[in-house]
């Protein structure tokens, strides 16, 4: 197991997230989330700039997709809050600025299955206005859309439109806007889905490559594609819930640095990683409730 340190500086916190919906129909009351309570803390590897990526894993309609969108701020809970990291604390060493504050709209980075990107500009041009959105200006900008043009392999098509684009460049192109945009937290919505197995995994040393680019880069994947998650995952959160639960929470935790699964670039040759897929394939019945 390498070297690394888990710090008591706080990236994410979710505390206590209930949400529940009301059938229109019948006026029945859904609750879909009951007491969600997790953090990220900043891990430290020693020589090495590295960030992190955590997966949320859990059977069809546990309700992951509602948690993804109350980290995100586009979903406000009944109870309960999601804080981050200040963007004027990172910037600023005065302590009179708080280290967390609530989540809203914009201050979370978010890559749809969609890629939504905007469709008459150019790539470059995206990119620029991804900047802008995140307060970036003047020379500062050009560089930060020069390197993200080039770490994205997208230096040859900067002048193309998302039209003319493949899928993954234009997934490609939506994260690289996100994270200029956006502070250092980007969700990923199901982005292994539909890909044949060369674009997957492309798409996974994508988010390992990007995730080596700045030590507070965190990427949230929310999928169900339990392989490529556990591949390329720091950390795997479980959704689910017991049989006499009502509404779902994180129920496992796993910590994959210390299991010794994180940072192998031939993870898949490894009988540890089988073995631990082999186990949660075989709980997901009982993470559903069942």
């Amino acid at each position: 197991m390498e070297e690394y340190k888990i710090t008591d500086e706080i990236l994410l916190q979710i505390e206590g997230i209930n949400k529940s919906f009301t059938d229109s129909s019948n006026g029945q009351v859904n609750t879909v989330l009951k007491g969600v309570d997790q953090k990220i803390f900043d891990i430290v590897r020693p020589g090495v700039s590295q960030g992190q990526v955590v997966s949320i894993l859990g059977p069809s309609g546990i309700g992951k997709t509602t948690l993804f969108e109350i980290i995100a701020g586009i979903e406000k809970p009944d109870s309960g809050q999601v804080m981050v990291r200040n963007p004027l604390r990172m910037a600023s060493a005065d302590d009179k600025v708080p280290l967390l504050v609530p989540v809203n709209p914009g201050m979370v980075g978010v890559v749809y299955q969609s890629y939504p990107t905007f469709e008459y500009l150019k790539v470059h041009e995206n990119l620029m206005r991804g900047a802008k959105l995140g307060g970036i200006r003047g020379k500062e900008a050009i560089e930060k859309v020069k390197y993200y043009l080039e770490h994205l392999g997208l230096l040859e098509s900067r002048n193309k439109f998302p039209a003319q684009l493949s899928g993954g460049q234009r997934q490609r192109l939506a994260i690289g806007q996100q994270l200029l945009c956006s502070s250092v937290i980007l969700l990923m919505d199901e982005p292994f889905s539909g890909l044949d197995p060369n674009a997957k995994n492309d798409v996974m040393r994508l988010i390992v490559d990007l995730s080596k680019t700045n030590e507070l880069i965190t990427f949230i994947v929310v999928t169900h594609d339990i392989q490529s998650a556990v591949a390329i995952s720091d950390t795997v959160w479980i959704m689910g819930k017991n049989p006499n639960d009502v509404g779902a929470s994180i129920i496992e935790s796993y910590n994959l640095i210390e299991m010794g699964l994180a940072w192998h670039p031939e993870i898949k040759k490894m009988p540890e990683y089988h073995k631990f897929i082999g186990e949660i394939e075989e709980n997901f019945p009982r993470y559903a409730g069942k």
